[in-house]
């Protein structure tokens, strides 16, 4: 199909080039440390296997969220005592709130960030936000305001993807192009919901691959 395009990062075809011209093995690999509780942010050549824990974070009395790959489509690191894999590109190391925030409901939100312009952050351009694992607020249903269509880099309509898929319509969704979606996380960024849709979408996939591999 001349439509699809595969890519792949370019450690990953350095790789490629050295097993098949020096036999050498893929066993290192550049990481990405950020975030606000890294204490070691940086570019770092480690190899395979270099445990999570030896990287150090600003722990101390607070729990660490320690995400693999970028803070939009990465997933959270259930043991830090694992080591790094092959296909690890970044790790971003947050703080895990575990409180409520006091009265968040009555504030003008300043300092933070929205898709929509119902904050009063809409006013100011450009600022410095903290990173958290907040979502501030909690999930709720779609109220169908079409932003999650309008940041939609393949112009599909993620919340009636999502609608078919929590439905169990899985047909209905591959109808409306749902096998377009590259996982790029921003439908459930910009949801005012805080409707997962990425979770969703990745759970019918793997449902997907497994049904064919099982023929």
């Amino acid at each position: 199909n001349s439509e699809k395009t595969w890519t792949t990062d370019l450690q990953a075809v350095l790789a490629a080039r050295a097993a098949i011209d020096d036999n050498h093995p893929f066993i290192k690999r550049v990481i990405s440390v950020s975030g606000p509780m890294a204490t070691t942010p940086g570019h770092h050549l480690l190899p395979i296997g270099f445990p999570l824990a030896n990287l150090g974070f600003r722990n101390g009395s607070v729990t660490l969220r320690v995400i693999n790959g970028g803070v939009l489509t990465g997933s959270a690191v259930d043991d830090i005592q694992r080591g790094i894999d092959c296909s690890c590109q970044a790790l971003n190391v947050l703080e895990e709130m575990t409180e409520r925030e006091v009265l968040a409901f009555v504030q003008p939100g300043l300092t933070k960030r929205s898709y929509s312009n119902t904050f009063a952050s809409f006013f100011k351009p450009i600022f410095k936000e903290k990173s958290t694992t907040a979502l501030g607020g909690e999930a709720r249903p779609c109220v169908f305001c079409g932003f999650c269509e309008s940041v939609c880099p393949v112009g599909i309509i993620p919340h009636v993807i999502y609608r078919y898929l929590d439905h169990n319509r899985p047909e209905d969704a591959y109808r409306v192009e749902f096998d377009k979606c590259i996982d790029c996380g921003l439908c459930s960024y910009v949801c005012v919901s805080k409707i997962n849709h990425l979770e969703l979408f990745r759970a019918e996939r793997q449902r997907a691959i497994t049904e064919i591999l099982e023929g």
